[in-house]
């Protein structure tokens, strides 16, 4: 079985090798979504443009038997997917007779207006009435006293409260102290949603001044907001609006660029992917696997891929999803602690100051994990309470990456919260990738490699792994973590916790070799979560990189079976 791992390993590793681009990136093109696609025929259509034969055969052949649409490629039917479409249907209709449109928008059942966000769009469309979108006066007061309590009232105590979906939330909200303190990608999404509801409903000059100002300083230097479609999309219609109301001279060249960034980020299927790419996340992954499967850490590729990552990373220390020259995105603990790991393989056997020539952007990375590890232990994926949470698979890559800096109080911490975030049935729920299968992953290969953790819950997490194992010797689950035909990603996380606890893991490496295709990698799955809203998407490097991360997993009689802090 070991030669035969091998074999697969050597025979992913050269098609690995083969992806990296001229400057040293690795970048997968991630999937289709409903969202972002379904957005940017809308900005079209607001000019007065009929759909184009791509967006017509994206919204044919996307919509299911019963009439609905899935949100992404796990397939799942969405009322508010199918709600979306319909509002375009309807647009392009009102533009332009179409038969085939005509029938996609008649197979869609009776469905009333629910989603805030949905019901903008039908806005902008001229299918629902702007009014009815603006919260009464007993909820705007209502929130009024809820923000001034927050300030007061301990945080975790707000975070159960969930505003009204249906009803949007008020203009006012962006001069809120509760605006600040959201989700990075929420207040990115909000800012030009209210805008678009100021421009349309009560036309304030000073609020939708303010909201335009804050839309156009956040655009990145690619032309997008926050490097993903949706988002972007929303910020040109916004703009769009704006500029219809004279609001800001500056907008027609902020607008042109995003409306070309967003051309880019069309797929073959018609559809747009949601993120421009997560080109760190996969250069990072990259190189520790090729790493682990036996390139030399000073060879051409890998040194190519690790000067790519020092030219992005931010002037804060840490790195984005997606590397950017100039104004790009906010940092992040898990990219910054992968992007940093990678770097740490140019001299594994120094510390991350031994080696000059590397240390510098090393020991930024590590200086802005520690700033930003929480309270608790763990690492949220942004900035623990800025509406953002620990999870368990970023916390597990930070805690790698400081055992390796001899951050041993942070370490300490870290493991510490892995413990508590353990669920009661052994295994670790994760938040960017489906679900228990990679979380319980992740945390038990940070254990092992850190030599750490407590032994009876190590044992537990392995023995849910095992118990949650499917007949062909695979793992699969959705990204609501229900039970799923195997994938290759979620079996090599699960297959590489295994080894790395010299536990049996035969089968889960038998399933990897008969799927490998001829080019060396394997076909991916949508395994990867943004928000419920959008849905998830199907990376291809995490198809390639995680098999070959099991496949060469060291296994060591020597290996913790047992840990103890």
């Amino acid at each position: 079985m070991e030669s035969a791992a091998q074999h697969s390993a050597q025979k992913a590793q050269a098609g690995l090798l083969k992806l990296q681009k001229k400057n040293g990136r690795f970048e997968g093109r991630l999937t289709s979504n409903a969202y972002p696609t379904l957005a940017c025929m809308l900005i079209d259509m607001r000019e007065g443009k009929p759909l184009d034969a791509e967006s017509r055969r994206w919204l044919i052949e996307r919509q299911a038997p019963d009439g609905l649409y899935p949100l992404d490629p796990e397939g799942r039917a969405s009322e508010e997917a199918a709600r979306f479409a319909r509002v375009v249907l309807q647009a392009a209709l009102d533009i332009e007779e179409d038969e085939g449109l005509r029938r996609a928008l008649e197979k869609i059942p009776p469905l009333g207006w629910d989603l805030w966000i949905v019901k903008t769009f039908g806005a902008l469309a001229g299918q629902y009435e702007w009014r009815r979108l603006i919260p009464p006066w007993h909820m705007l007061l209502a929130g009024r006293v809820l923000g001034g309590l927050s300030l007061v009232f301990p945080k975790a105590l707000f975070r159960r409260i969930k505003p009204p979906q249906h009803l949007a939330p008020p203009v006012s909200l962006h001069r809120q102290g509760a605006f600040k303190r959201l989700f990075a990608a929420e207040q990115y999404t909000l800012a030009p949603m209210l805008l678009l509801i100021e421009a349309h409903t009560r036309r304030r000059p000073q609020e939708m001044k303010d909201l335009t100002s804050w839309v156009l300083s956040r655009q990145a230097s690619d032309g997008s907001w926050f490097c993903v479609a949706f988002i972007t999309a929303i910020a040109a219609l916004a703009l769009q609006a704006a500029q219809r109301a004279n609001v800001d001279e500056r907008i027609e060249l902020p607008l042109k660029r995003a409306l070309d960034w967003l051309d880019k980020m069309r797929n073959p299927d018609g559809g747009r992917r949601e993120a421009a790419s997560l080109n760190v996340w996969d250069t990072s992954l990259a190189v520790l696997a090729l790493v682990q499967s036996g390139v030399r850490a000073r060879s051409e590729p890998i040194q190519k891929a690790r000067q790519w990552l020092e030219r992005v990373q931010n002037i804060d220390g840490g790195w984005a999803f997606h590397g950017l020259r100039g104004r790009g995105l906010p940092s992040d603990a898990d990219d910054t602690a992968l992007a940093a790991a990678a770097l740490m393989t140019r001299n594994e056997a120094s510390s991350p100051k031994a080696d000059q020539s590397a240390g510098l952007p090393i020991q930024r990375a590590v200086d802005w994990l520690r700033e930003r590890q929480a309270a608790d232990g763990s690492w949220a994926t942004y900035s623990p309470g800025a509406g953002d949470v620990g999870c368990v698979s970023v916390t597990a890559h930070a805690l790698e990456t400081m055992h390796k800096a001899g951050e041993n109080q942070a370490v300490k911490k870290a493991v510490e919260w892995l413990h508590d975030a353990q669920n009661a049935d052994g295994s670790w729920d994760d938040l960017w990738i489906a679900k228990k299968s990679y979380g319980t992953g992740a945390a038990l290969t940070a254990m092992a490699r850190t030599k750490l953790g407590d032994a009876a819950r190590i044992r537990r997490g392995i023995e849910w792994l095992q118990s949650a194992q499917n007949a062909d010797g695979g793992w699969g689950e959705t990204q609501q973590g229900e039970p799923a035909d195997s994938s290759a990603e979620q079996t090599a996380a699960a297959a590489q916790a295994l080894r790395a606890h010299d536990r049996e893991a035969e089968a889960a490496i038998q399933r990897l070799l008969t799927q490998q295709r001829e080019d060396g990698g394997w076909d991916p799955s949508p395994v990867g979560i943004y928000w419920e809203v959008i849905g998830g998407y199907a990376n291809p490097m995490n198809a390639w990189v995680f098999p070959l991360l099991a496949l060469t997993e060291p296994v060591s009689e020597s290996r913790l079976e047992t840990g103890g802090t």
